[in-house]
């Protein structure tokens, strides 16, 4: 579909972001007047972060005075100052008259701007509303309940004086714009019961754009908002705003969209009308400013001169507006293709038979000062430029390269150097606009365009990495804006010593699950950032174990401009993790030091290896994070790698291990692991004893490959039918488990003699019987020759204790069966020359001893040991697992379910003495309803606190702090100061007070518990360099005053107190 380019007026900021201006510093009080409440908020949904009102501007200058729109997020650094939607009409007539008046009207959003927030109607006062996609998600994958009693965390402007941010807040759900979404007065939702009114308790919801979506509605309709910018009268146009964008890694990740919906609400036909997106974009510094406009791509653009820029450097950006969707006029034989939204329908392409759209229809330029290209003073000059024409005289602009008369200035390749470029860099703005039509009453004018901010590592690479992101800017919006966008893990931290323990379990549930058209989850990768903004180094990936390894993807050469097949993502095969330790500052090839900030992000990227874009990531969202442990008055009862100690009631030889990954989410309270059947399957349990609350639970054991136990075993950890590879992170530590089973032993483990003391004889095990090793399974063999089966068989319970054979003199008397015995269902009784054990509950019990062949007796005299005695013949010991009574059993089959292990010794290598004692093991497996482990999950404590730890950072400071940001960012921190208020007061050797700094900390493991001094005095001069004392007060959170004294050595490169 051809672009539209739509008017996207980036205005420079005059007073605040320059050091001069020719003209006079407008008032900005009045121009933001209305009837109802301007509002100004932050749309930060991916590397923008804009501020905008709801009376035009889609990046403002009005609150602060500064640039309103910054780039990269977090980075400080501007590259829009002020930006609007400007509508323009060339007539006018009453509706239903053939009489055309020629007066010019505008709608204008400049500097100053003619819009007031709400509809016409007046039932809708114009408030922002802003809606999250995570809370949309919550909405649609949860009934009501279950929704309207969660919470979340989503980013909430704040104000403080001039200057507007925002913080990650946690809110409960429904937030206050989802619930009173103004569907009433336009704004896009699903009616979910088809009643027509807006209701989320009976489902219905927004329906959005992008991952954060904010919309409002404005008109021009009060008179007086014109008077002080050109002075005409109303268009009467309201106009809907739709703000949004989505929140991922690449081009998408630094566009933002706009979508306007003008409606003309007033008596009037206007004719002769233009729709203009104008833009001030100052690239970082105002003064280095050069334009040019691809009417190819319907894209205009603002671009630095080859010296870079004071704020950005040689790598400034490129700043574009596109204008994809503009208006129709009449075309019979066309059919024009509209983006909309109806109730029922969604966003979707509607056809409009004998219409076309216009495209960018012309391109302007105007210069803060020039007394020939100015800003517009009148509404004719203004209406000129949405023209294509010179301001203040309406004349054609002549292209120098042709000669010819162009509405398209600088329609050039800056890059190649061909067309007309735009020269002597300056304060630029420029319109795009597209017209002319006609605006009926009640027409409706639907427009889309877009801001466009890409990087390279010069001012032409940047240029063409603009245009690179501008195509995935245009394919979203051929795609109606159904964009897939990978959800971002929700990551926690933990700051030890010298290291930090960065987790993202919660919500790994859905990040791992995701799936949109041919895409799906991938893996993660973890980044350490230069700053808050970037530049990113990967330092680790986890992705899932399917043989696709390294990525390859079609990236953009930036000295070629062509796309080529490159690596995009980095896996291994390592299998998914849910954690990290950073113990490196890979970026500076150094240990990490405590006390000092770092930026951290940790992303998921989703792949889909026949997609144009095979690979698309979440953003990555920097988390500040300082190593260096709890503060004053607290101290973790264990650390990262810890195993919490367990507390094991029963027999079973399976082990159970908490691995402590972050010890600040453990919880001091008290755990178990037991074991019950759930839908005729067992599982293990683990539940909060404290609180009585399961916190996990499955049939298979949970195990990592780092804890497995492989010695034990000849298969590989992925065909363990018992266990499975465990990631997940409770409550600050994952559960391992080994040797765990519940079924019987299938055989013995281990045999050894205990005691022998005769040397030159020994005791030889030869193993238990073929047929399982059990009676039972003995005498199940021999069914078809009718021997009669047993009535119980020996279970888990008994089959696991292990045997000792103690050689006696006294002996026992012990059940004897041999073949015939069993065919005639009876039983004999023998004396055997040793007592049988079992060992788990010191228990002496009864034997049975079966005899393959021959008869009695069993045992003789050993002719080559004296006073030793050996087997005669091949048996079977066999314990009976009931007290020992010396008493035989009356056959082989009553108490069968008594009957266990058939044990044999090689007759022909053993020989024993009275004394001997002999040992058989087997697997303990667990026994539901006996087998409990349990532990304490201890974590951060109250402790007595001594200030031993605080400290001052850096000491001594040569003249820079690694976190500084300019020379007038001077400052060294206080650190591990704890949970509670902080008093520091510097004095001079002398013992004057310079400086008192003052620190409330509320909780401990945030980058924000530390106290900063900025080097200055109490009257904001900085502090010579010199010798300072610093008496530190402290009351932690027990209410305890503690002190401690400092020295701090202070190097200032320079003394330059003029400048103050």
């Amino acid at each position: 579909m051809k672009k539209i380019t739509l008017l996207i007026i980036i205005t420079t900021g005059v007073w605040a972001a320059r050091p001069y201006h020719d003209m006079p510093h407008p008032d900005h009080n009045h121009k933001v007047s209305s009837m109802a409440d301007v509002e100004h908020v932050i749309w930060d949904g991916n590397q923008i972060s804009t501020t905008h009102g709801n009376h035009g501007d889609i990046a403002s200058y009005h609150l602060s005075g500064e640039s309103g729109l910054q780039w990269p997020k977090g980075s400080g650094k501007t590259a829009v100052f002020q930006s609007g939607l400007w509508m323009a009409s060339g007539r006018s007539k009453v509706a239903g008259s053939d009489t055309w008046s020629e007066e010019i009207r505008s709608a204008a959003a400049e500097y100053t701007v003619e819009f007031v927030p709400g509809n016409m109607a007046g039932t809708e006062e114009g408030h922002i509303y802003q809606i999250h996609r995570s809370e949309l998600d919550a909405f649609l994958e949860n009934d009501y309940a279950t929704y309207s009693s969660m919470s979340l965390e989503i980013p909430i402007t704040t104000l403080e004086g001039a200057s507007a941010f925002t913080v990650m807040t946690e809110v409960t759900l429904p937030t206050d714009d989802f619930k009173n979404y103004p569907a009433h007065a336009g704004a896009p939702w699903v009616d979910a019961n088809d009643d027509g009114v807006y209701n989320i308790e009976d489902g219905d919801h927004p329906e959005i754009l992008g991952d954060m979506f904010h919309w409002y509605v404005m008109n021009d309709g009060d008179a007086s908002q014109h008077t002080p910018l050109w002075g005409t009268a109303p268009m009467n146009v309201e106009i809907q705003t739709s703000v949004f964008g989505f929140d991922q890694a690449g081009p998408l990740g630094n566009i933002l969209f706009i979508r306007w919906v003008c409606i003309n609400r007033g008596p009037d036909d206007l004719d002769s009308v233009f729709v203009s997106m104008w833009h001030d974009d100052d690239v970082g510094d105002h003064t280095d400013d050069l334009v040019a406009c691809d009417t190819d791509l319907s894209l205009g653009y603002t671009y630095n001169d080859i010296d870079g820029d004071n704020m950005y450097g040689i790598e400034a950006p490129a700043a574009g507006g596109d204008f994809f969707q503009g208006p129709m006029v009449a075309s019979p034989g066309d059919t024009a293709q509209l983006l909309t939204w109806d109730q029922g329908k969604g966003y979707y392409l509607r056809k409009y038979p004998d219409q076309r759209q216009l495209g960018l229809t012309s391109f302007v330029k105007y210069i803060n000062g020039d007394p020939d290209l100015g800003d517009p003073e009148t509404a004719q000059e203004a209406y000129n430029f949405m023209n294509g024409t010179v301001g203040n005289t309406g004349e054609p602009f002549v292209d120098p390269t042709t000669g010819e008369p162009t509405m398209f200035i600088h329609d050039a390749d800056p890059v190649t150097g061909t067309g007309w470029l735009d020269t002597d860099p300056d304060d630029r703005r420029y319109l795009m606009t597209s017209g002319p039509f006609t605006f009926l009453v009640g027409d409706t004018v639907e427009t889309v365009g877009s801001m466009i901010i890409a990087a390279g590592s010069n001012w032409a690479k940047s240029i063409t990495k603009m245009k690179y992101y501008d195509k995935f800017a245009q394919a979203a919006f051929d795609a109606n804006f159904d964009v897939c966008s990978p959800p971002s893990p929700t990551v926690e931290v933990a700051q030890l010593e010298n290291k930090v323990i960065l987790s993202w379990e919660d919500g790994s549930d859905k990040v791992e699950d995701y799936a949109c058209t041919e895409y799906s989850f991938q893996g993660y990768n973890v980044y350490q950032g230069e700053s808050v903004a970037g530049p990113w180094h990967r330092i680790a990936t986890y992705d899932i174990v399917d043989g696709q390894k390294i990525l390859l993807d079609n990236q953009l050469d930036e000295v070629t401009g062509e796309l080529l097949e490159v690596p995009s993502q980095f896996g291994s095969d390592s299998g998914i993790n849910h954690y990290i330790e950073v113990t490196d500052d890979v970026i500076n090839s150094v240990a990490l030091i405590n006390h000092r900030q770092y930026y951290f992000a940790v992303t998921a990227y989703a792949y889909a290896p026949e997609a144009a874009q095979r690979v698309i990531e979440s953003p990555q969202a920097a988390i500040v994070v300082v190593p260096g442990g709890p503060g004053v008055g607290s101290a973790l009862s264990n650390v990262y790698s810890d195993t919490l100690e367990i507390t094991h009631t029963g027999l079973s030889d399976g082990k159970f291990y908490p691995h402590v990954v972050d010890p600040y989410m453990l919880t001091n309270e008290d755990y178990s692991i037991s074991f019950s059947e759930i839908d005729s399957v067992t599982h293990w349990v683990l539940t909060n004893t404290t609180d009585n609350v399961v916190v996990a639970s499955d049939a298979l054991f949970p195990a990592t490959p780092d804890y497995y136990d492989y010695e034990n075993s000849d298969l590989e950890f992925s065909e363990q039918p018992l266990y499975y590879e465990n990631v997940e992170i409770m409550d600050g530590f994952i559960l391992g488990s080994r040797a765990a089973t519940y079924s019987a032993p299938s055989g013995y483990k281990n045999s050894e003699t205990l005691v022998d003391a005769d040397t030159s004889t020994s005791l030889v095990f030869a193993g238990l019987d073929a047929n399982g090793g059990t009676w039972n399974g003995f005498i199940t063999a021999l069914e078809a020759n009718g021997i009669t089966q047993l009535a119980g068989v020996a279970g888990a319970e008994e089959l696991q204790l292990d045997l000792k054979v103690v050689f006696t003199d006294e002996g026992s008397v012990a059940t004897f069966f041999q073949s015939g015995l069993l065919v005639s269902g009876s039983a004999d009784t023998v004396w055997v020359p040793f007592e049988l054990y079992t060992v788990e509950d010191d228990r002496r019990v009864d034997i049975a001893i079966y005899l393959a062949a021959g008869n009695k007796p069993l045992f003789e005299a050993d002719e080559d040991n004296e006073g030793s005695t050996k087997f005669d013949k091949n048996l079977f010991i066999i314990p009976v697992y009931r007290d020992y009574t010396g008493v035989g059993m009356s056959d082989h089959f009553t108490d069968g379910a008594l009957m266990g292990w058939m044990c044999k010794f090689d007759k022909n290598a053993t020989s024993f003495e009275s004394g001997n004692e002999f040992l058989i093991e087997f697997n303990n497996p667990i026994i539901p309803g006996t087998d409990v482990y349990t532990f304490t999950a201890s974590g951060l404590q109250t402790v007595d606190g001594a200030l031993d730890k605080v400290n001052v950072f850096p000491n001594p400071y040569f003249g820079r702090n690694p976190e500084e940001s300019n020379p007038q960012d001077r400052k060294v921190f206080f650190t591990n100061l704890g949970i509670g208020s902080t008093t520091i007061r510097i004095f001079t050797i002398a013992g004057d007070l310079v400086a008192k700094v003052e620190k409330m900390i509320t909780e401990e493991n945030t980058a924000n518990d530390r106290a900063e001094w900025d080097l200055r005095n109490q009257n904001g001069i900085p502090v010579a360099s010199g010798m300072y004392i610093a008496y530190i007060e402290v009351e932690d959170q027990n209410g305890k005053v503690h002190e401690k004294i400092l020295k701090l050595a202070v190097f200032q490169p320079e003394e330059r107190l003029s400048v103050f």
